[in-house]
């Protein structure tokens, strides 16, 4: 990297970034990311009011329309209310104000790097922070770091966040292979199901969109170049077998094994019933915003579905086992029969979180924000398997992602 002396608009991609990085409140946690998004909006609204028409529009009419429902339903609105908002202000705002598009790439180069150098230093030492409840603890531990995730709560989080970065950089065409090496070692180490699948969509749709370039790149002679661009596959096997000495969940086992892996099922399973249900009882306005509203909806629905457990478990052992210790609804604990387990209701999934806050309307107009900025190609396809992955919808990088990518394409 040419220049890497940090710029200003380094240091507000690196805020946005800091999802995980937050603190208790009376309205719930409020990470840095939020913060940025508050001052951010507030600011825009005062000395910067230019906006993108054309994702304006869908955006602008989602948040009315959360606005409205939360008059009648919905819990903790003033918290949720206020950051759907101020994404959706800065989302579009922001495209306007990013005219140099290089400096914008540089911005999100470092963010990559320096993310994916503290997740692999994470993988290797126990860093003097530990998470709990989503919450940073500052300070050594000496329990095992299993699972690292760097500065962010959870290898998912992570993963989320380099994969948004990473594929906004492959859509601007100025990736470089030391971009696709680094964020794969890291993205491996996770042992996290969306970081592995992740990068290895936007790695191949990278291949398929210079397939003539690479062609001809293979057909040239030797350099110091091709070696390492050739051997970017050969190193993301290095990160694959290093988190499978390092990770007790290796990856592979939980896409082969699906039913021993309890994030797998939440996203598959879960999710379905989910949708299911809620196209069901509400499909047009869904159930209102905030995580309480959410819970009680799932409660609600009381699920009468069941999967073969993996493993052998007679009724007793199921009855003395520590799940009972967990609040377990009572269709669970009197309904689950022999060598069966009940699948909780799960909202991982950010499309079915939409349909179940907001509606078939709101799920719409979501749908259309990304179109217009994305486009129609293929780079939808890795956002979309995100969005699949996590019901983390204003998580900032991946509500801003499409927003960027408009800047990606246009300038």
């Amino acid at each position: 990297m040419k220049n890497f002396k940090p710029t200003g608009l380094d240091f507000y991609i690196f805020l946005i970034s800091l999802e995980s990085i937050s603190y208790k409140t009376s309205f719930g946690l409020l990470s840095l990311a939020n913060l940025v998004m508050y001052f951010s909006s507030l600011y825009f609204l005062l000395f910067k009011r230019i906006v993108d028409i054309k994702i304006s529009i869908p955006l602008f009419l989602l948040s009315t329309w959360y606005t409205l429902l939360s008059t009648f339903q919905g819990s903790s609105l003033i918290g949720n209310l206020s950051r759907c908002w101020a994404l959706i202000i800065v989302a579009v705002v922001l495209p306007r104000l990013i005219k140099n598009k290089d400096k914008f790439i540089s911005a999100l180069r470092k963010i990559l790097y320096f993310h994916c150098g503290v997740m692999i230093l994470d993988f290797y030492f126990n860093l003097p922070w530990r998470w709990n409840d989503n919450a940073l603890i500052l300070g050594p531990t000496s329990i095992p770091n299993t699972r690292p995730s760097g500065l962010f709560a959870e290898p998912s989080f992570f993963s989320i966040c380099i994969c948004c970065i990473l594929l906004l950089i492959v859509i601007s065409r100025k990736i470089k292979p030391l971009d696709f090496l680094i964020a794969g070692i890291a993205c491996f180490m996770t042992n996290s199901v969306t970081g592995v699948l992740g990068f290895i969509s936007i790695y191949l749709i990278n291949i398929f969109e210079n397939r003539s370039l690479i062609f001809n790149f293979i057909k040239s002679s030797f350099s110091k170049k091709k070696l390492l661009q050739l051997s970017i596959p050969f190193l993301m096997v290095i990160g694959l077998i290093a988190s499978y000495d390092k990770g007790q969940n290796f990856v592979l086992s939980k896409l082969v094994n699906y039913k021993y892996s309890n994030s797998v099922m939440a996203r598959t399973h879960g999710v379905y019933h989910t949708f299911r249900y809620t196209i069901q009882r509400s499909p047009f306005i869904g159930f209102g915003l905030g995580s309480a509203t959410l819970e009680n909806t799932l409660e609600s629905f009381e699920p009468q579905f069941i999967e073969e457990v993996p493993n052998s478990i007679t009724r007793a052992d199921w009855h003395a086992s520590n799940i009972d210790s967990f609040s377990k609804p009572l269709w669970m604990r009197n309904l689950v029969p022999l060598h069966t387990a009940a699948i909780m209701l799960s909202v991982t999934n950010s499309f079915v979180y939409l349909l179940l806050s907001g509606g078939i309307i709101a799920l719409g107009l979501f749908i259309l924000y990304i179109v217009r900025g994305f486009g129609i190609n293929i780079f939808l396809v890795p956002y979309i398997f995100l969005l699949f992955c996590t019901g983390t919808l204003w998580f900032s990088i991946l509500f801003l992602t499409p927003s960027f990518a408009k800047i990606m394409r246009e300038n």
